[in-house]
């Protein structure tokens, strides 16, 4: 399958890139610094660009059969709304290019599933990473609305292990057609 990868070079976006590869897709890495992927194989292409133009975005999603979202803030102390104009950018192109599949990784912290973190994280996420939290829900939301079919995956915190765990269940969602349009708790 011909998939793109946005936030490629982060934590998460290099297991996903490893996997895919290493389970037959071609693989397109959309990353702002491509020296932050040093991967290099066959049916692998790095490309450079920023969500936040939305002709890059719309370029590289031509041609490909679904998109994978690991995007995250920059920061997760203040709200990014590059991250969030990032994702109208990839379900507007999707939608005109008709590319059907979304994969998004958001948090188990956002209001509807918070209940199912810890008591202490359910009190002390939404005070001190609230930023972080209001733009998952924003692009949550505006994929709800999306004419794509999607499927959203909830991850609690993301350590290393837990990151390869994440990655292998997103690439999973690409070919099983019960998760469209549904909100996927890890």
């Amino acid at each position: 399958m011909k998939i793109i990868i946005f936030g490629a070079s982060g934590a998460t976006g290099k297991y996903l890139v490893q996997q895919a590869l290493d389970v037959g897709h071609e693989v397109t890495a959309f990353v702002r610094d491509p020296d932050k992927l040093v991967l290099r194989r066959t049916r692998l292409t790095v490309l450079q660009g920023d969500v936040q133009f939305y002709h890059e975005v719309e370029e590289a999603i031509r041609g490909k059969e679904a998109v994978v979202s690991a995007l995250g803030a920059n920061s997760m102390w203040k709200y990014d709304a590059v991250v969030v104009k990032g994702m109208l950018h990839i379900l507007t192109a999707m939608e005109g290019l008709r590319v059907g599949r979304l994969i998004y990784l958001s948090t188990l912290l956002v209001k509807e599933s918070r209940h199912q973190a810890g008591w202490l994280t359910r009190r002390l996420a939404p005070r001190l990473i609230r930023s972080e939290i209001a733009g998952h829900e924003e692009r949550e939301s505006m994929i709800r609305q999306s004419q794509v079919q999607w499927t959203i995956l909830r991850a609690p915190r993301l350590t290393n292990k837990v990151r390869m765990e994440v990655a292998r269940c997103m690439l999973k969602q690409l070919r099983d057609d019960t998760t469209h349009k549904k909100t996927v708790l890890l």
